[in-house]
């Protein structure tokens, strides 16, 4: 039977193949049979899309495919839930929220991979987005510059689900996720057992995915997604730092910059996971073309088990006096050696000041407790090095603690205040930069003073009720500090 002939059997090609038999426009086969394929694949990738998503951005946003919200969400927002397949899933981050706003769903828990490794040059191509009011400066970039580190915005927030934080154009190369085990219940359940994240623009570029095994031979099948076949869910207001760059600077067009928000999710069966290759499975891969922008790559805890040495469930820290507490805690740890605490006064360069023993291997929740004495005035960074049995290592997440020694010789009236205050000061030298942070240290403002300027006045009409600390600083380190509310 020729091929025109077994076309000819299916419907949807009797006009294509008449016309190649009266025309004999074979070429006409090949370009025809090309965009039917390939029109498969997108309708393929747009099954896998997102299609609502539920976030905390200002207590709660929900956005669609259908409905995009206006709202563009502009500072760290973490998914609560998603919908896949028709579904509403939780992520776990707060289903009570969801409760509360009469959101049916299933629930779930999700979290981010934790990186293994990142292979590829990071170039003046890739960028830190992040949330244009993510570090309170409006339009502008931050002061101190933001943290250069890839890893931690592909994990950061609640489970390492925030949504205004991410890489845009991470490099060329292969991002690495290692797996313990996979829960054989979860292969073809329908429930997604992985979200991927795309938060700018797609390029025709294509991700090349797969899950593989200990010698990082593939198990299943290799799926290829073009983002561009999948459908906006939200856009999203960012800033775009240079990565290549220590610390983070902002370059002129990248400013306040819109960008579209995709996701999509994937059962196991989707990579050609069975009951027959699952067990061997030990990483999941993505194969980066260079124009990847990921918020996070997030798994079902209940599909996928990953061997955490340490799981830091929270890490806190708090003013007592002119001491900084640090407390964190544990939920599992396996042949865990030691905590180092670390300080840094830009969130960049860290030293240590401390150590901790840790628990070594327990299965239930640890608390540990650490001060920092005597800290001088002004904002201070936090993070800890976990030390396994073995040598290795790994940092926490990266807080951050502000202490303010009140001056007499800087002021703010009227206290409290709604719309506007006046801040007296007067520091001798110059390079005086007045600065505004909020109670647990956020810099919400600054503006550089003219030599000898004695009084500012400043519109706090759209901060929220609560404490603020103006800050006085010049290049001497001279400081002065005042407190005062907005009621």
């Amino acid at each position: 039977m020729s091929l025109l002939q077994r076309l000819s059997d299916y419907p949807k090609f009797t006009i294509m193949t008449n016309i190649i038999t009266k025309w004999k426009a074979i070429p006409f086969v090949l370009l025809y049979l090309f965009i039917f394929f390939s029109t498969k694949k997108v309708n393929a990738q747009a099954s896998q899309t997102v299609s609502e998503i539920i976030t905390n951005y200002k207590t709660y946003f929900k956005s669609s495919t259908t409905v995009v919200n206006p709202v563009k969400p502009d500072s760290s927002h973490d998914l609560l839930a998603f919908m896949y397949g028709g579904n509403r899933y939780s992520t776990g981050v707060d289903d009570a929220s969801l409760t509360l706003h009469g959101d049916v769903f299933v629930a779930e828990v999700f979290r981010s991979f934790p990186v293994a490794s990142i292979s590829g040059t990071v170039t003046a191509n890739t960028k830190l987005a992040l949330g244009q009011l993510y570090d309170g400066v409006n339009n502008g970039p931050s002061n101190p510059a933001p943290v250069n580190n890839i890893p931690l915005y592909l994990t950061d927030g609640t489970s390492g689900l925030n949504l205004g934080t991410g890489i845009a154009n991470l490099p060329m190369g292969d991002l690495y996720f290692n797996i313990s085990n996979i829960n054989p219940a979860a292969i073809g359940d329908g429930v997604p057992d992985i979200i991927i994240t795309q938060i700018a623009d797609p390029s025709a570029g294509v991700d090349r995915y797969e899950f593989t095994d200990a010698s990082n031979v593939r198990v299943g099948t290799q799926q290829n997604i073009s983002f561009s076949g999948i459908n906006v869910v939200a856009n999203w207001t960012a800033d775009f730092y240079e990565a290549n760059t220590n610390p983070a600077t902002l370059t002129a067009g990248f400013t306040n910059s819109d960008r579209p928000l995709r996701l999509w999710a994937a059962d196991f069966s989707y990579f050609g996971i069975t009951a027959a290759n699952y067990s061997t499975v030990k990483n999941f891969i993505i194969h980066l073309n260079g124009s990847s922008d990921l918020a996070f790559v997030a798994y079902n805890n209940a599909s996928i088990f990953i061997v955490l040495p340490v799981g830091i469930s929270s890490f806190t820290s708090a003013t007592l006096g002119k001491d900084i507490q640090l407390q964190w805690q544990t939920e599992n740890e396996n042949n865990s050696s030691h905590f180092e605490i670390e300080r840094s006064s830009d969130g960049t360069q860290f030293n240590r000041i401390g150590t901790l023993a840790a628990a070594g291997n327990s299965a239930s929740n640890v608390a540990y407790s650490f001060k920092d004495y005597n800290v001088d005035g002004g904002v201070h960074y936090y993070r800890l090095k976990q030390y396994d049995m073995d040598g290795k290592y790994a940092y926490s997440k990266i807080i951050k603690q502000a202490v303010f020694y009140e001056k007499n010789n800087m002021g703010v009236y009227p206290n409290p205040a709604v719309d506007n205050v006046t801040v007296t000061h007067y520091i001798s030298t110059e390079g005086n930069v007045l600065s505004l942070y909020s109670s647990v240290g956020e810099l919400l403002w600054s503006k550089k003073l003219k030599p000898g300027q004695s009084k500012t006045n400043v519109n706090i009409s759209s901060y929220a009720k609560g404490s603020y600390i103006f800050q006085l600083s010049n290049t001497k380190k001279e400081n002065a500090s005042a407190r005062f509310l907005v009621k």
